[in-house]
């Protein structure tokens, strides 16, 4: 991967900061996993609306035939069709039990997204002769970020700040 700021060449996906820039990499990581995670959940998806439609396509031949499936009752059937329909149930069941599993590592996995992309916050104290500009290369590692931070703490001229003036800076 390449730093965004500097297109230093020699990062890892666990690397957090630049090694020539020092700018910070853990927002740019974490989007790339929400993208690799986004895909997974694209293919579940995929997955549960084809089932899905296979058990309308099953619920409409099923009201479709529905006289001639009253009509014959169990004990009319014979042995093989009372085993072919116990092993299509397994075979229900063990898909279910497969999806119940699947679901549940989702939701942790989602779970887990949702707390990653949580903004967190930072107080930040202005010191004399600090432009917004250079207190987001600093912290967010990305000066142009300071339009952000302007935006955050109300400040409408970006070109003011008091020394002593404390902003919260989200990252």
């Amino acid at each position: 991967m390449n730093c965004p700021i500097c297109n230093f060449g020699e990062i890892t996906e666990t690397t957090m900061v630049c090694p020539r820039c020092n700018s910070d990499l853990e927002a740019i990581l974490v989007t790339r996993k929400i993208g690799r995670k986004s895909m997974s959940l694209l293919i579940f998806g995929i997955i549960v609306s084809a089932l899905a439609f296979v058990c309308l396509v099953f619920l409409i031949i099923g009201i479709i035939n529905k006289g001639d499936l009253t009509k014959k009752s169990i004990i009319t059937m014979t042995p093989e069709e009372v085993t072919a329909i116990k092993g299509d149930m397994e075979n229900i069941r063990a898909v279910n039990s497969e999806l119940q599993i699947i679901n549940t590592d989702l939701l942790s996995k989602l779970s887990a997204m949702e707390k990653a992309n949580t903004k967190r916050e930072q107080i930040y104290l202005v010191q004399e002769g600090e432009s917004l500009f250079i207190i987001a290369r600093k912290v967010l590692g990305n000066g142009y970020k300071y339009i952000d931070i302007a935006r955050d703490n109300n400040i409408p001229d970006p070109d003011k700040l008091i020394a002593g003036q404390k902003l919260i800076i989200y990252y």
